[in-house]
């Protein structure tokens, strides 16, 4: 059973369910704590308006995205696919 019922769930309530820790929820960028790469300060920032997230403690990491919306998201925490992070949302 799909952990997200609806495909435009907002990213932010989508990257809770994926594990990924809030730190700051002031402002249109929330800053969070990466799940990826074992990160300790906040290098996740997600845009709750334009429903995108980059991560800079992931850029230069192959075969992983750094950036995008809600299925990159997906493909970044859970080790996936496009095909795969779809079937999961």
């Amino acid at each position: 059973m799909p952990i997200l019922q609806a495909p435009n769930q907002p990213i932010l309530e989508a990257a809770v369910l994926l594990g990924v820790e809030i730190v700051d929820d002031s402002g249109p960028e929330v800053k969070c704590i990466c799940p990826v790469h074992g990160d300790t300060n906040p290098s996740l920032n997600i845009n709750r308006e334009l429903g995108l997230w980059v991560c800079f403690g992931c850029y230069g990491r192959p075969g992983r995205p750094a950036g995008g919306g809600l299925v990159e998201l997906a493909m970044a925490v859970l080790d996936v696919d496009y095909l795969d992070a779809v079937g999961w949302l």
